[in-house]
């Protein structure tokens, strides 16, 4: 079953939304997670728990597995750290073997896109994202690959632009004074129907990839080329960002942005924004983690640049 939305996050609420009798206890998120996705879990009235991250950056699987066999869990959010696509088939597959209706949310949303993926394979659903700041970014539109024994039903709720801009002002207040953060009752999440017929839509993805393979291609050779390469991350975790770990980011980030170029921070740990809780692991690499840009917000001269001010920061 595939289903197309304004946003990703509208294909998970809706999909939370209809399978919630299904859904009676918690999943698990990793603790590095977009926080739009817990505010999706809590919105749907599902409830979540966080599991810290090991040093692949994505979720901790042994420890996920260890809390899947208790049987206290409805299933599990899987993020494709950094758009890196992990083989899971064992992990999932062992999962799935701990009891067949525990619930497996494969999020592909920082992945290349997959137009041609039908298959779940062992994930009951599987989403992609067109929106902002995505590896393909057209501003819009997502989508879910979903087993057919789940249902979906849309649902129609009120949104408010105003509303939506007031809600990431208080997740980014959040999680930059390490304040909890109460999902506001407002009206945030735009699940108004998406007008783009799916082949048009798909149409559109096509196209945008190639061009957005040349320039990250571009740009990743000039960052892998001129910073050090004990300070990268390997090229598969490379696709939607060029990732670094640096000792001093708050140096790194005052250099690049008083020289009035910009870079990233995520994906910081929400364990204790959502949860008032700790994860060591995720919260060493939040402290560590710059994203470079390489779409279409830098140009090659600004690439250079940006090596230039790291370097000379060492």
């Amino acid at each position: 079953m595939l289903r197309i939305e304004n946003r990703a996050s509208v294909v998970l609420y809706n999909f939370l939304k209809s399978n919630k009798n299904k859904f009676t206890k918690p999943f698990l998120l990793p603790a590095n997670v977009c926080p739009i996705v817990p505010s999706i879990f809590l919105k749907a009235d599902v409830d979540f728990e966080f599991v810290d991250i090991d040093n692949s950056m994505a979720i901790n699987k042994a420890i996920s597995l260890s809390k899947i066999e208790t049987g206290k869990y409805s299933g599990i959010c899987f993020v494709h750290a950094y758009g890196k696509l992990f083989d899971n088939e064992s992990f999932y597959t062992e999962l799935k073997s701990k009891g067949d209706d525990i619930c497996i949310i494969d999020d592909r949303c920082l992945c290349v896109p997959d137009v041609e993926l039908t298959n779940t394979g062992r994930s009951d659903l599987i989403l992609y994202s067109t929106g902002y700041s995505k590896y393909v970014d057209l501003g819009y539109g997502g989508w879910g690959v979903i087993k057919d024994s789940y249902k979906y039903n849309p649902q129609i709720l009120d949104y408010n632009e105003i509303d939506f801009q007031d809600f990431l002002k208080h997740q980014k207040y959040s999680l930059e004074n390490k304040t909890r953060f109460l999902l506001p009752k407002i009206q945030w999440l735009n699940s108004r129907k998406f007008e783009l017929k799916p082949k048009d839509y798909f149409e559109r993805v096509t196209r945008a990839l190639e061009k957005v393979r040349i320039q990250k291609t571009r740009l990743n050779n000039i960052y892998k080329t001129e910073l050090p390469s004990e300070i990268q991350l390997s090229d598969e975790y490379n696709s939607w960002r060029f990732n670094i770990l640096v000792k001093d980011r708050a140096l790194v980030l005052k250099s690049i942005f008083d020289n009035g170029l910009f870079a990233g921070t995520n994906y910081p740990s929400v364990a204790h924004m959502f949860k008032g809780e700790t994860a060591l692991i995720a919260e060493k690499y939040e402290k560590k983690i710059v994203n470079l840009f390489n779409d279409f917000r830098f140009d090659e001269e600004q690439a250079h640049e940006v090596c230039r001010i790291i370097n000379k920061s060492f």
